[in-house]
Protein backbone atom coordinates (compact mmCIF):
# COMPACT_ATOMS: atom_id res chain seq x y z
CA UNK A 1 0.00 0.00 0.00
CA UNK A 2 2.73 1.89 0.48
CA UNK A 3 3.67 2.29 -3.13
CA UNK A 4 0.00 3.28 -4.03
CA UNK A 5 0.29 6.51 -1.55
CA UNK A 6 4.21 7.85 -2.74
CA UNK A 7 3.03 10.22 -5.12
CA UNK A 8 1.67 11.68 -2.32
CA UNK A 9 2.55 15.39 -1.33
CA UNK A 10 4.27 15.73 2.22
CA UNK A 11 2.51 17.72 4.42
CA UNK A 12 3.17 21.68 4.84
CA UNK A 13 4.03 21.49 1.13
CA UNK A 14 1.39 24.61 0.81
CA UNK A 15 2.44 26.06 3.84
CA UNK A 16 1.79 29.99 2.37
CA UNK A 17 -1.81 28.68 1.95
CA UNK A 18 -4.01 29.24 5.32
CA UNK A 19 -5.85 26.66 6.55
CA UNK A 20 -9.13 27.98 6.43
CA UNK A 21 -8.57 28.66 2.84
CA UNK A 22 -7.58 25.42 1.99
CA UNK A 23 -10.46 23.54 3.63
CA UNK A 24 -12.88 26.42 1.50
CA UNK A 25 -10.85 25.08 -1.75
CA UNK A 26 -11.70 21.60 -0.54
CA UNK A 27 -15.08 22.46 0.03
CA UNK A 28 -15.40 24.11 -3.52
CA UNK A 29 -13.89 21.22 -5.19
CA UNK A 30 -15.21 17.89 -2.98
CA UNK A 31 -18.87 19.15 -2.05
CA UNK A 32 -19.93 17.04 0.80
CA UNK A 33 -22.79 14.20 -0.72
CA UNK A 34 -24.92 12.85 2.24
CA UNK A 35 -27.80 12.68 0.18
CA UNK A 36 -29.28 9.87 2.08
CA UNK A 37 -29.13 11.02 5.31
CA UNK A 38 -30.52 14.33 4.11
CA UNK A 39 -33.34 12.58 2.63
CA UNK A 40 -34.03 10.81 5.75
CA UNK A 41 -33.64 13.92 7.66
CA UNK A 42 -35.84 15.90 5.28
CA UNK A 43 -38.83 12.78 5.96
CA UNK A 44 -38.14 13.42 9.49
CA UNK A 45 -37.77 9.43 9.36
CA UNK A 46 -34.77 8.67 12.32
CA UNK A 47 -31.19 8.07 10.96
CA UNK A 48 -29.85 4.24 10.64
CA UNK A 49 -27.35 3.19 13.72
CA UNK A 50 -24.59 1.43 14.29
CA UNK A 51 -22.90 -0.57 17.35
CA UNK A 52 -21.01 2.71 18.00
CA UNK A 53 -24.36 4.38 18.19
CA UNK A 54 -25.86 1.94 20.50
CA UNK A 55 -25.55 1.89 24.35
CA UNK A 56 -26.44 -0.71 27.31
CA UNK A 57 -28.51 -3.05 27.09
CA UNK A 58 -29.37 -2.55 22.49
CA UNK A 59 -25.94 -2.70 22.52
CA UNK A 60 -25.14 -5.66 24.05
CA UNK A 61 -27.71 -7.94 21.84
CA UNK A 62 -25.98 -6.67 19.15
CA UNK A 63 -22.41 -7.03 19.99
CA UNK A 64 -23.08 -10.41 20.98
CA UNK A 65 -24.41 -11.85 17.56
CA UNK A 66 -21.18 -10.28 15.94
CA UNK A 67 -18.68 -11.19 18.71
CA UNK A 68 -17.63 -14.55 17.46
CA UNK A 69 -16.85 -12.97 14.25
CA UNK A 70 -14.25 -11.19 15.65
CA UNK A 71 -12.16 -13.43 17.95
CA UNK A 72 -8.59 -13.71 16.86
CA UNK A 73 -8.83 -17.20 14.94
CA UNK A 74 -12.01 -16.02 12.72
CA UNK A 75 -10.18 -12.72 11.87
CA UNK A 76 -6.58 -14.64 11.03
CA UNK A 77 -8.73 -16.77 8.44
CA UNK A 78 -10.00 -13.66 7.10
CA UNK A 79 -6.79 -11.39 6.68
CA UNK A 80 -5.72 -12.53 2.97
CA UNK A 81 -9.06 -11.30 1.76
CA UNK A 82 -9.11 -8.03 4.00
CA UNK A 83 -5.70 -7.52 2.68
CA UNK A 84 -6.68 -7.73 -1.03
CA UNK A 85 -10.13 -5.73 -0.27
CA UNK A 86 -7.86 -2.91 1.31
CA UNK A 87 -5.84 -2.86 -1.46
CA UNK A 88 -8.50 -2.40 -4.19
CA UNK A 89 -10.35 0.47 -1.80
CA UNK A 90 -6.71 2.55 -1.18
CA UNK A 91 -5.96 2.21 -5.10
CA UNK A 92 -9.74 3.84 -5.66
CA UNK A 93 -8.72 6.31 -3.02
CA UNK A 94 -6.06 7.05 -5.08
CA UNK A 95 -7.78 6.83 -8.19
CA UNK A 96 -9.74 9.85 -7.28
CA UNK A 97 -7.31 12.22 -6.79
CA UNK A 98 -7.73 12.90 -3.26
CA UNK A 99 -11.54 14.77 -3.79
CA UNK A 100 -13.54 12.07 -2.70
CA UNK A 101 -16.63 12.01 -0.36
CA UNK A 102 -14.73 9.44 2.31
CA UNK A 103 -17.54 7.71 3.79
CA UNK A 104 -19.69 7.35 0.90
CA UNK A 105 -17.17 6.52 -1.78
CA UNK A 106 -14.72 4.37 0.46
CA UNK A 107 -15.59 3.72 3.41
CA UNK A 108 -19.43 2.11 3.17
CA UNK A 109 -18.47 0.49 -0.07
CA UNK A 110 -15.20 -0.72 1.59
CA UNK A 111 -16.83 -2.22 4.82
CA UNK A 112 -19.95 -3.61 3.13
CA UNK A 113 -17.82 -5.18 0.56
CA UNK A 114 -19.50 -8.75 -0.27
CA UNK A 115 -16.99 -11.52 -2.36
Amino acid sequence: MDALLGGAEPRGSDRGVAPQRRLLEHRALCPRTDAQYDLLAALGLELPKTLVHLHGEAHAKYRAVTSDWFKPAAVKKLQPAVDSIAEEYAQRLVDFGGCCDFAQDIAVPFTTHSS
